[in-house]
């Protein structure tokens, strides 16, 4: 029932580092008349018989229909094999794609300023998209595949963990237009007697799955944007460090902690998750402007 929490960003970054080329793809296409991009053609290395370009590349989700630049995708080539959803990278603070094939040969800093983006399509006939965000929240207001398991009898104590709940937090002063929400403690030992007599042991505890949680809402109230990073009682440095347009290494600190983003555009019933350095979050909403804006810019259908 657990969202992907902050603790794996480090893994995420490894993979997304790796990510190679080593199986070619066919030619690279020629700019499509359909595409809805006006940029100028990029032109990188040739690796494995693939010219790495910013030429349109053909992408479906749901009923939509989508041409977006090459170098927007994970690999710099196109969408996944299967044709389940998008997984997209952007720069931070740029917040544009990277250059044509140049992620192999990338420093350090290029890879902590990166941020991916994975988008999906919700089948309105499955669930609303309007409870998507309450899913991961664990709200009772949701609906779709996964609310019966949120309302099973069986799991009814587990159900009111006070660090699991939106609702059961406690909302904290506004801070760069979100509204942080911390876990409520005195619930929480209230929560931890009850799970001892259930289970005569109190509720286990660990800092790695207790999130710090932020959201943004819509003028109706209802969540607009959940993000959930790394706590600083787990995690209480960064890992990293910003200097002007630039991320280094924290020497003082092993590990970094990071952040994932969730909000969802309703008109296209797509959901966006994006992962990043918690160094970042100051620039959420760059960040989720830049991601909400491409399927709008590139759609053809």
């Amino acid at each position: 029932m657990r969202q992907m929490s902050g603790a794996l960003f480090s893994t995420m970054v490894l993979v997304a580092g790796l990510t190679t080329s080593a199986c070619a793809k066919s030619p690279v296409p020629e700019p499509s008349k359909e595409s809805a991009m006006s940029e100028n053609l990029l032109v990188g290395e040739t690796r494995n018989g693939h010219t790495y370009t910013n030429a349109p590349v053909e992408a479906k989700l749901g009923p939509y229909r989508f041409m977006i630049p090459a170098n927007y995708y994970d690999d710099q080539m196109g969408p996944p094999w299967d044709g389940i959803g998008l997984l997209l990278h952007l720069q931070w603070p740029s917040m544009e794609p990277e250059f044509p094939g140049i992620r192999s040969r990338q420093n350090f800093d290029a890879t902590m300023r990166r941020f991916n983006i994975s988008i999906d399509y919700i089948e309105p006939s499955r669930e609303r998209i309007e409870d998507v965000l309450p899913r991961y929240a664990e709200l009772d207001t949701a609906t779709g595949p996964n609310a019966p398991e949120l309302r099973d009898p069986r799991y009814a104590l587990e159900r009111r963990d006070p660090s699991e709940r939106l609702d059961l937090r406690i909302a904290q002063p506004e801070w760069m237009g979100l509204t942080p929400y911390a876990i409520d403690e005195p619930r929480m030992q209230e929560y931890s007697v009850e799970y001892a007599k259930k289970y005569g042991k109190p509720a286990p505890r660990n800092p790695a799955y207790e999130d710090e949680w932020y959201v943004a809402r819509n003028p109706d109230g209802s969540l607009a944007t959940l993000i959930k990073c790394d706590s600083h009682k787990y995690r209480p440095k960064d890992g990293l460090i910003i200097e002007g347009d630039h991320i280094l290494n924290d020497e003082n600190s092993p590990t970094t902690a990071g952040c994932r983003h969730s909000f969802v555009d309703r008109e296209r019933n797509l959901t966006f998750n994006m992962n990043y350095a918690r160094v970042l979050l100051k620039d959420w909403k760059k960040m989720e402007d830049a991601a909400r804006a491409i399927p709008p810019r590139y759609q053809v259908k």
